[in-house]
């Protein structure tokens, strides 16, 4: 005996002593705030996507332990807001409720813990329910979620956010962007995650947190997108589509000047705050940008745009050719061997 204890107390001193600090300490990656995005419209800004908070609720056993109520009793007040029933008769029966009931109970029993998650995506109202119990042991942690506002009209713009809260590295920001804006400037909107370090006082009786590195939020986006035209065209596409009982179709708005996009609408769309309920994947793609597309003959009005751009040709310039079904096809031909060889201008190009 006397052997073991030099054993353990001197020679293996450093090691429990390191073993029972970790057990003590713990540090956790909080995710940054994402960025917004919004359209500016006559000065105001209008959201298209932004954050919204929910609340974990998360219990600590060994101060349930040492306080008055045994953790049955603190079970049993706290159930109603979990989804657990407690009546008598259900205690007595054997089924998944009752489980589940006799599964939290031994997790709220343990010595030395002073972290049990019990329930997600909590209100501010059940929050503030829930603190007029005044149960010892319990306390919030804030999660930030992803909101869309406008629903189905700017689903194919701004695509949606798979939410991923078990951050476990610096590399976590809470989610992933998926389509759209959300995929495109996922690296932009997600910021920098943060480092919190949770640690127990002496006996696991109280918690200290404190920041090692605060996580730094990420950048807004603002678009060009017009929310009046937006309207008008989804609204004359869907109309389109039933009309003609199509299986989908796009329309898309361009300021000929700038080139600036004022309205981008794919039918059928989703709504991404319940993306998960999408029945078939495929809808989350948007083939304006997503899918190659053969213009056809109607690119011909941008060659003849090149054509009068650069002046290589006029309003009264005459080409002689004999009639002929391929005339048309030559005459672009014509104007695209013009445009090859430099006598156009390359700031259309870098206008269109």
């Amino acid at each position: 005996i006397v052997a073991r204890l030099f054993e353990l107390q001197v020679l293996g001193h450093n090691s429990l002593g390191a073993d029972i600090y970790q057990q003590q300490s713990q540090e956790q990656v909080i995710p940054a705030e994402r960025g917004k995005i919004f359209i500016s419209e006559k000065g105001k800004f209008y959201p298209l996507a932004i954050n919204s908070h929910s609340y974990n609720l998360i219990a600590s056993p060994d101060q349930i332990l040492k306080s008055d109520i045994t953790p049955d009793q603190w079970l049993q007040k706290i159930a109603p807001y979990i989804g657990l029933r407690t009546e008598d008769s259900f205690l007595i029966q054997e089924n998944e409720q009752t489980n589940n009931f006799k599964t939290l109970l031994t997790r709220l029993s343990k010595k030395n813990d002073f972290y049990e998650l019990l329930k997600k995506d909590l209100s501010l109202q059940e929050v503030r329910e829930i603190e007029k119990l005044d149960l010892p042991g319990i306390r919030f942690e804030s999660v930030i979620q992803r909101y869309y506002p406008e629903e189905n009209f700017f689903s194919h713009v701004t695509g949606f956010l798979r939410s991923d809260q078990n951050c476990q590295t610096e590399n976590c920001w809470g989610g992933q962007g998926q389509y759209g804006l959300e995929e495109f400037f996922n690296q932009e909107l997600r910021g920098q995650a943060g480092l919190k370090k949770i640690q127990a006082g002496q006996g696991f009786s109280a918690l200290t947190e404190n920041w090692i590195k605060e996580p730094q939020k990420g950048a807004d986006i603002v678009l060009t997108l017009d929310r009046t035209i937006q309207f008008f065209s989804c609204r004359l596409l869907k109309k389109a589509i039933n009309d003609y009982q199509a299986q989908s179709g796009s329309i898309i708005v361009l300021n000929p000047k700038t080139g600036a996009i004022l309205s981008l609408c794919h039918q059928p769309d989703f709504n991404p705050n319940k993306y998960e309920e999408v029945e078939d994947y495929a809808v989350f793609k948007n083939p304006i940008v997503d899918s190659a597309f053969e213009p056809g003959s109607i690119f011909k009005v941008i060659t003849m745009a090149a054509a009068l751009d650069s002046k290589a040709v006029t309003p009264e310039t005459y080409l002689v050719q004999p009639f002929s079904s391929s005339a048309s096809s030559s005459f672009t031909l014509t104007l695209f061997l013009c445009i090859i060889r430099g006598c156009c201008s390359s700031s259309f190009f870098t206008l269109m």
